[in-house]
């Protein structure tokens, strides 16, 4: 995703946006402009181009699919995720889907360990630490140092 491909796509999103109150002498332009760098900045607003695919229905209608990557630092929940589609500048087609995010594998194990049973996962903690500590120490013991 470059810069200049991001630019050209937020103008046609611009429209379906209102910015109230507008303050401090900036136009409604300039706030959505802020607000989509602060959202790129946290990884929560991207632009791809070419990664919709589609899929013909029986019934005659269309599916539409799309993969990309999930910010890392969202919240397990509940997410509504949009969807637009440009085209020479303006808003061709919009999709809205609900996206339920869930912690998985080791991430939930932990997860759950620290919220149900805080002592056992203190003392694994320390214990994965101070292991840690005594394999780095174990390794560099005969270079490290000035004796």
């Amino acid at each position: 995703m470059s810069r200049k491909s991001t630019r050209s796509a937020t103008p046609a999103l611009a429209d379906h946006v209102e910015v109230s109150p507008v303050a401090n002498g900036l136009d409604k332009a300039q706030w959505f402009g802020e607000f989509v760098k602060f959202k790129e900045a946290s990884n929560l607003y991207k632009t791809d181009f070419g990664k919709i695919d589609m899929k013909d229905l029986p019934d005659g209608h269309q599916e539409y699919f799309i993969q990309t990557q999930w910010p890392y630092q969202a919240a397990p929940g509940e997410y509504l995720v949009s969807v637009y589609a440009v085209k020479d500048g303006k808003v061709v087609e919009q999709a809205e889907s609900h996206v339920k995010v869930e912690q998985v594998g080791m991430v939930k194990t932990l997860a759950t360990m620290a919220k149900d049973n805080a002592a056992l996962y203190g003392f694994l903690s320390i214990g994965i630490a101070l292991s840690a500590g005594l394999g780095v120490g174990l390794v560099f013991r005969k270079g490290g140092g000035s004796h």
